[in-house]
C-alpha cells in the first residue's frame, strides 16, 4: 500500500511543479522522469519523447514512446504514438538516464537498455530528438552511434528506410514495420510491412501476416508501384551489394506525412498540414469472402472454408454479452485477427471475442451467435447469417503450429441414442483422466489451456506464463523417436537430438539422462533461469517437458553447431576469417555483459568455453549451457562452493583451487576463449609429460618475447589485422591475470574492444600459465569437437 501511496503522492506533487522548459537532448549524467511536462521535445515542437501510462492497463503499466501531436493547430491536439522503445511494469514511475558510459537506460523494476543493439558503448554520448522524429545517440565528435529510425515499430516516417542491410556481412538484417497487437497495446502484432525478401530484380513492398503474404505492391517502376498509386506519397529506392531499401520522402506541402500499419492489417497514410489533417486507406484487405472484400489490388485471396461454400466467412461486429463461451485461447501474442481466422475456418464457431478486452489479446469462441446487446458490453464478432437454432457442439479449433484448445464447457445432444453412446465413453474418459492425473509420470502440458486450479504447471513454486510446455509425444515425433540419425551429440547430462516441429521449426531437444544426477528441483531452477534471459547472444529456450523420469529442454536449433567444432578443425577453420572472429569475440562479450549487469538477474555462468558458444547460420555467437550458472544478488560480489563444477583450462585459479567464484571468474574464461579464437589453438593442447604448459603460458612467453605473429592462426594470414590481433591478445591477457582484482569487468572489456583510443594496461602473468603436478591424462581427455548441443557441463572434482 505504501508504494501506491507514494506513487499518487508523486503524481500530485508533480502537478504542482511548474512547466519544465522542454529540451531536445539528454546529456551524459542527465535523466528524463515521468511527470506532466517532462519530456524531450524536438526543436520544431513536432515530436516528444516521454513516458506514458499504457492505455487500458493497470496504474503501473508504462511505455517510453515518441509522440506527435495530431490536429496540432487545434486547442486540444491529440497525441499519436509513432515509435515505442519499451513496455514494462514498475511500482514506481520509470526514469530515462543517459549514463556516462554511453548507455541509454530505463530505470524501472527491471532495468532496460534502449540502445542495447549498439555494438559498443562510447563515453560522453548524448541523446537528441531530431525534427524528423528520429532519436539519435551521438559521440562527442558528432558520430551517430544509434538511432531509432533503424528500429521501426508500426509507423513509417519520412527519412526512415525499410529494406535489407548488411548483405555483405555474415549477418544480414531487415528493417520493417510491425503492427501492434491491439489498438491500445503496442506489443508486436500479426502483420509486417517491408521489402520482399527474394525479388531483387523487381523490388516491391509486401504486407505479411505471420510470415504469409497478405498483400503485395507489385513491381517498382522507378517512381511508384503497380498496385500502389498515391499522389501524396513519394518514395526512393536504393540498391547496392550491401543494402537495398525504400525510403519515404517528405512532401513539401505537408508538415508530416507518415504510413501507419494497424492491428487489423489495414495500412493508412496520415497527412498533416498547417490547418488540416486527413487520413486515407493505403492497404485495405478483408480476410473474408464477402462481396465487399479485397477492395485493393494486390490483396492475396485466402482459401475458402467449407462453411456454406465460404459465403459465411465474415463477421458482423457489435457490443454486448454472450452467456457461454466454450473455448479459450490464453495467448498474449494473439490479437483479434487471429481469432477471426480460427473462428472462420471452424464452421461450428459462430462468435468470437478477445479474452483480454483491454489489451486486445487472446481469444474466446462460442457456437451460438445469440447475444444480448449492450453498449457497455464487450466487442463481439458474430458470423454473418448464422442462426441460433443451428447451434451445434463447437468443434475443436486449430491454428497452424498450435495445439488444439482445451474446452472448459461442452454441450451434448439429449437424444437417447447419442446419450446411450456418449455415457459409456464419458465414464471411460473420466477413469482415464483420473488415472492420468494421479500419475506423476504425466508430461508437461501446453501453456495454451484454460487456467483452472489443476491445469497450470508450476516451476519452483512460481508460474511462468511465457514458457511453453511441450507434450512428450510431440517431441518423440519431432525427433523420430529419438533416433540415432537425429542425434546431434552427447553432453555431460544426456544426448541432444535435432527435431522438426509440425510447423517446420527446427529444434534441439536436450534429453537429460536418468543417471545424470540432476534432480527435478535443479531442472526447474535451470528452466526458470534460462526462460527469463533474452539477448541476441544467448541461446533461446523454447520450452520444456517432463514425462515420468524424462526431463527434456527444447532450444532453438543452431545449424553451425559449436565454436570449437569449427575453430579447432583444420578444414573448417578457414571459414572463420578475422572479421568473423572479431564479430564472435564481440558477441560473446555482449552476452556476458548482459548476464553480469543488464539481465533481470545478475548471473555468473561458471562454465564458459568454446564448446558452449553456439553459432547460428550467420556465425552469430550465442552463449549456452546454464546448468552451472548461479544468480547473484546486487550486493553480493563473490561466493564459494565445495563442489567445483566446470572445465579445467577455462576455470579461474581462485575457483579451481578454493571454490571462490565471481564475475571475474567468467572474465578469466572469456580471456582464455579470446586467445583460442585468435590463435586457433586449444588451451589444453600445450603440455609436456611432467611440466604442463598450456596456451596461456605459450601466449605469455610469446608476448614477453614480442613474437606476436607466432600467436596468430596461420589460416587468417590474408585477412588478419596485426594491430587488431595484438590488441585482442593484450585484452585476453588482461582477462586471465592471476589476481581476480587485476582483471577488467566486462563493461571495461567491451570499451577496450570497441574503442581503439582506450589505453590498455600492461598485463601481469596469467593464472595457470604453468601448471605443476597435473598428469597428461588430466588435461588431455577433453573431447576435441562438440556438436550443436546445449550441454550441462561435466562435473569434475579438483
Amino acid at each position: 500500500m505504501w508504494k501506491i501511496f507514494f506513487f499518487f503522492f508523486f503524481i500530485c506533487h508533480a502537478g504542482l511543479i511548474s512547466h519544465v522548459n522542454a529540451k531536445d537532448t539528454l546529456a551524459p549524467g542527465t535523466s528524463l522522469l515521468f511527470y506532466a511536462g517532462n519530456y524531450l521535445e524536438s526543436s520544431n515542437t513536432q515530436y516528444r519523447l516521454k513516458f506514458i501510462q499504457q492505455p487500458g492497463g493497470s496504474t503501473f503499466n508504462w511505455y517510453l514512446c515518441i509522440q506527435s501531436a495530431r490536429y496540432h493547430f487545434q486547442e486540444n491536439p491529440e497525441d499519436i504514438t509513432i515509435w515505442v522503445a519499451w513496455q514494462g511494469q514498475s511500482d514506481f514511475p520509470p526514469a530515462l538516464y543517459m549514463l556516462e558510459e554511453g548507455q541509454l537506460i530505463i530505470d524501472a523494476d527491471k532495468d532496460f537498455i534502449v540502445n542495447i543493439q549498439q555494438p559498443s558503448y562510447v563515453k560522453n554520448t548524448t541523446a537528441t530528438l531530431l525534427d524528423n522524429g528520429n532519436l539519435v545517440l551521438r559521440s562527442a565528435g558528432g558520430r551517430t552511434l544509434w538511432q531509432s529510425f533503424d528500429y521501426p515499430t508500426n509507423t513509417w516516417l519520412p527519412g526512415m528506410k525499410l529494406g535489407w542491410f548488411g548483405l555483405k556481412t555474415p549477418r544480414p538484417y531487415q528493417r520493417f514495420l510491425t503492427s501492434w497487437i491491439g489498438k491500445q497495446n503496442p506489443s508486436p502484432g500479426a502483420f509486417t510491412l517491408g521489402v520482399h525478401p527474394n525479388n531483387t530484380k523487381q523490388p516491391q513492398l509486401v504486407l505479411m501476416r505471420r510470415g504469409i503474404v497478405y498483400w503485395q505492391s507489385g513491381a517498382w517502376n522507378g517512381t511508384n508501384f503497380k498496385f500502389l498509386q498515391n499522389d501524396n506519397l513519394n518514395y526512393s529506392y536504393f540498391s547496392d551489394d550491401n543494402q537495398r531499401y525504400f525510403i519515404l520522402n517528405q512532401q513539401l506541402h505537408f508538415n508530416l506525412t507518415y504510413t501507419l500499419i494497424h492491428a487489423s492489417g489495414e495500412v493508412t497514410v496520415e497527412y498533416q498540414g498547417d490547418t488540416e489533417y486527413s487520413s486515407s486507406s493505403y492497404i485495405y484487405c478483408y480476410n473474408s469472402e464477402s462481396e465487399t472484400a479485397y477492395l485493393d489490388e494486390g490483396c492475396v485471396r485466402v482459401k475458402k472454408s467449407n462453411c456454406s461454400a465460404g459465403h459465411n466467412d465474415w463477421f458482423n461486429s457489435t457490443t454486448g454479452f454472450i452467456d457461454e463461451w466454450e473455448q479459450f485461447l490464453f495467448n498474449s501474442t494473439f490479437g483479434i485477427t487471429d481469432c477471426n481466422e480460427m473462428c472462420a475456418k471452424n464452421c461450428s464457431c459462430n462468435a468470437y471475442a478477445s479474452m483480454n478486452a483491454e489489451a486486445g489479446t487472446g481469444c474466446k469462441f462460442s457456437s451460438s451467435p445469440a447475444y444480448h446487446y449492450g453498449s457497455d458490453g464487450e466487442a463481439l464478432y458474430i458470423r454473418h447469417n448464422a442462426k441460433p437454432a443451428n447451434r451445434t457442439k463447437l468443434s475443436p479449433l486449430h491454428h497452424p503450429a498450435l495445439p488444439p484448445f482445451t474446452k472448459t464447457k461442452s454441450h451434448h445432444n439429449k437424444t437417447p441414442t447419442i446419450a446411450a453412446l456418449t455415457l459409456p465413453f464419458l465414464v471411460i474418459l473420466t477413469m482415464v483422466f483420473i488415472v492420468w492425473y494421479m500419475n506423476p509420470r504425466k508430461c508437461c502440458r501446453t501453456c495454451f489451456i484454460a487456467p483452472t486450479e489443476h491445469s497450470r504447471q508450476q516451476l519452483a513454486g512460481k508460474e511462468d506464463d511465457n514458457l511453453p510446455f511441450f507434450n512428450f509425444k510431440s517431441i518423440e515425433m519431432a525427433t523420430n523417436n529419438f533416433s540415432k540419425e537425429n542425434k546431434l551429440g552427447q553432453g555431460g547430462f544426456g544426448p541432444v537430438y535435432k527435431g522438426i516441429l509440425p510447423n517446420g521449426q527446427e529444434i534441439a531437444a536436450k534429453r537429460l539422462s536418468k543417471i545424470s544426477g540432476q534432480g527435478i528441483e535443479q531442472f526447474k531452477n535451470e528452466v526458470l533461469l534460462i526462460s527469463k534471459l533474452q539477448h541476441r547472444n544467448l541461446v533461446r529456450l523454447l520450452g520444456c517437458c517432463t514425462h515420468g523420469d524424462e526431463r527434456i529442454l527444447i532450444y532453438e536449433y543452431l545449424p553451425n553447431k559449436s565454436l570449437d567444432s569449427i575453430l579447432f578443425d583444420e578444414r573448417k577453420k578457414v571459414c572463420l576469417d578475422w572479421r568473423k572472429r572479431v564479430f564472435i569475440i564481440d558477441g560473446i562479450a555482449q552476452g556476458l555483459l548482459y548476464l553480469h549487469k543488464y539481465s533481470r538477474m545478475r548471473i555468473i555462468h561458471r562454465d564458459l568455453k568454446t564448446s558452449n558458444i553456439l553459432l547460428d547460420i550467420h556465425m552469430h555467437p550465442k552463449i549456452s549451457d546454464f546448468g552451472t550458472a548461479r544468480i547473484f544478488k546486487d550486493n553480493v560480489y563473490q561466493a564459494s562452493t565445495k563442489s567445483i563444477i566446470g572445465t579445467y583450462g577455462y576455470m579461474s585459479p581462485e575457483y579451481a583451487m578454493n571454490g571462490c567464484f565471481s564475475e571475474k571468474s567468467d572474465v578469466f574464461s572469456f580471456g582464455v576463449m579470446v586467445m583460442e579464437i585468435v590463435s586457433g589453438k586449444r588451451n589444453n593442447d600445450f603440455y609436456n609429460p611432467n611440466h604442463v604448459s598450456n596456451l596461456l603460458g605459450y601466449v605469455w612467453d610469446m608476448w614477453i618475447e614480442g613474437r606476436i605473429l607466432d600467436l596468430i592462426d596461420p589460416s587468417m594470414e590474408k585477412t588478419v589485422s596485426i594491430n587488431e590481433a595484438t590488441r585482442c591478445i593484450q585484452i585476453g591477457l588482461l582477462c586471465v591475470q592471476d589476481n581476480a582484482a587485476d582483471r577488467p569487468t566486462m563493461s571495461e572489456v567491451i570499451s577496450m574492444l570497441g574503442n581503439e583510443s582506450t589505453v590498455l594496461l600492461t598485463p601481469k602473468q596469467p593464472g595457470f600459465s604453468t601448471i605443476i603436478g597435473l598428469k597428461r591424462d588430466d588435461v588431455g581427455n577433453k573431447p576435441k569437437v562438440s556438436t550443436n548441443m546445449i550441454t550441462i557441463s561435466d562435473i569434475e572434482g579438483r
